[in-house]
């Protein structure tokens, strides 16, 4: 059991390192970046979009090792809840990131498609525009989402013992 779930620990830990370090980092990084640089709506679009496209595929890979990763850890019963728990918020993660890549893009591009223009010679107050803006505030928030537990789950990793015990940091130990 120990090489299995050590090893098993520490893919996870990768794994979903992986990916929610790249999520973060475009969010947080690059779009920002793109967002400041790129004068041309249409074109941050469509970086964004082909980049979120690509950080969602990783993230499908790395999140379903680490669900796999969280069950097989899960058979040392004092761990069980905390590697449940990890499991279902990697699960949860991934349906937020399906969502956001089924659901949301598609309808943001087809919204971007119907304007027919660049952003910028589309009126504020034009329908499919003010549509778009609101699918995007929604795209943020459940990608966020999707982020929000993969924190969770690198948390709830990090605090996880090796051997189903806590060591208490503020008793003496015994070296005498």
């Amino acid at each position: 059991m120990g090489f299995s779930n050590d090893a098993a620990g520490a893919t996870e830990l990768l794994a979903t390192s992986f990916w929610t370090g790249a999520a973060t980092g475009f969010a947080f990084i690059a779009a920002p970046i793109v967002a400041h640089e790129a004068n041309d709506l249409d074109l941050q679009a469509r970086i964004t979009g082909k980049s979120l496209d690509r950080i969602v595929k990783s993230a499908y890979v790395a999140g379903g090792i680490t669900i796999v990763c969280a069950v097989v850890q899960a058979a040392q019963e004092s761990e069980r809840g905390n590697d449940a728990l990890r499991v279902l918020l990697g699960i949860g993660a991934l349906v937020a990131l399906n969502r956001f890549q089924t659901r949301i893009v598609p309808k943001m591009t087809e919204l971007q498609q119907a304007m027919g223009g660049s952003f910028k010679s589309i009126p504020a107050d034009d329908p499919n525009r003010i549509a778009y803006r609101a699918l995007h505030k929604q795209s943020t928030q459940v990608f966020g989402t999707a982020l929000l537990l993969g924190i969770g789950q690198l948390v709830l990793r990090a605090v996880r013992t090796k051997d189903g015990t806590t060591a208490d940091a503020f008793e003496p130990s015994d070296t005498t």
